[in-house]
C-alpha cells in the first residue's frame, strides 16, 4: 500500500467499503 495521510487512507477504505 501507499503512504498517504491516515485520514486520506480512512476516506478510501469508507469510500470503498
Amino acid at each position: 500500500m501507499q503512504q498517504m495521510p491516515l485520514k486520506k487512507q480512512l476516506k478510501m477504505l469508507v469510500k470503498s467499503s
